[in-house]
């Protein structure tokens, strides 16, 4: 028996302000990179097939998270990334190592993404802008990487899913 998959959090930092955050922001502690790494060899020498890098808060505000993810990948872990998309900027990592990249957009209008993420047009504005960039570097590498966009449920959210569902079209995502 081993493992299947194990999940990461390498910071509770969060750069959105999500009414409805579990992680409640009450603290900023991050991993270190040598933190990181020795928890993927940790998990690899358990025979773990799958490594999953979220947070408490955004994984991609923690330094170090690029190079795990790239560590995980080299190691032979199936990687992961869920990401608010605010910075994903630099994104070679991400399409070279991870199998698939999941963007918590959780909205298809500035509207609803001020009732998701507590932020306003300029940031759901910049999030599309990152997963249209990501959706083009994927086909311009030829990257295998899926990447996804998610929605959150509920009754505030509910009469935009179709909203979200066309931009995501738009955008070309593959989910």
């Amino acid at each position: 028996k081993s493992l299947i998959t194990v999940e990461i959090d390498m910071t509770n930092k969060c750069n959105a302000k999500c009414p409805q955050c579990a992680g409640g922001r009450r603290s900023t502690s991050s991993l270190s990179e040598q933190q990181a790494l020795s928890f993927i060899k940790q998990i690899v020498d358990l025979d773990a097939k799958a490594l999953i890098f979220s947070g408490g808060g955004e994984p991609l505000l923690n330094p170090n998270t690029l190079n795990a993810i790239r560590f995980a990948s080299e190691m032979g872990l199936d990687v992961g990334l869920i990401t608010n998309g605010i910075e994903l900027v630099d994104t070679d990592i991400i399409l070279k190592h991870c199998t698939w990249c999941r963007i918590s957009l959780d909205a298809g209008t500035p509207e609803l993404y001020r009732v998701t993420h507590g932020q306003g047009k300029k940031q759901f504005d910049k999030v599309v802008d990152n997963i249209k960039r990501m959706v083009q570097h994927k086909k311009s590498t030829g990257s295998k990487c899926t990447i996804g966009t998610g929605y959150l449920t509920g009754d505030a959210t509910l009469e935009g899913m179709l909203d979200f569902a066309a931009l995501s079209k738009e955008m070309d995502v593959d989910y």
